[in-house]
């Protein structure tokens, strides 16, 4: 079911971009073309809400919130606009920015200093270059070292 629905926003997302262009193609009028974008993203944020109401506290939520709290950040809508009430904005704000630090600690752990540190050296050595060349030295690599692998 989850995968359905987000075939679904993803699919509607596309044929919304795309209603985005043509509508700028057929008018020479860009305050009406201004108009059209911002309608039809305050659209494309209601399914958005409305999946991310109707999904409750799963994982894939949490995408939704972020796009709809990067709309308001941006200043395409407000959460007024958008009919989400003072509890949910709350709790889109917590989803959106918790789902955005998940990905920073999926990231910060896939990141490997300890093969980085090697491949630098590795360069150094084989292309007769000196730490110093790079602005770099011993004790900043043993940092990120330590760092890393806390």
């Amino acid at each position: 079911m989850k995968v359905r629905n987000l075939v679904l926003v993803i699919l509607v997302s596309i044929v919304l971009m795309g209603g985005c262009s043509f509508l700028g193609s057929n008018t020479n009028n860009k305050e009406e073309v201004l108009t059209a974008q911002k309608e039809l993203n305050m659209f494309a944020t209601q399914i958005l809400l409305d999946f991310w109401r109707t999904m409750g506290s799963t994982d894939q939520p949490d995408i939704f919130a972020l796009e709809i709290i990067k709309g308001v950040e941006k200043g395409e809508y407000t959460f007024t606009e958008i009919s989400v009430t003072k509890k949910e904005q709350t709790q889109l704000i917590l989803s959106g920015h918790k789902y955005k630090a998940q990905q920073y600690l999926q990231r910060l752990r896939g990141f490997e200093a300890d093969s980085l540190v090697k491949e630098i050296y590795q360069e150094a050595s084989e292309y007769g270059f000196l730490l110093e060349d790079i602005n770099t030295s011993e004790k900043e690599l043993q940092k990120f070292l330590n760092f890393y692998t806390k």
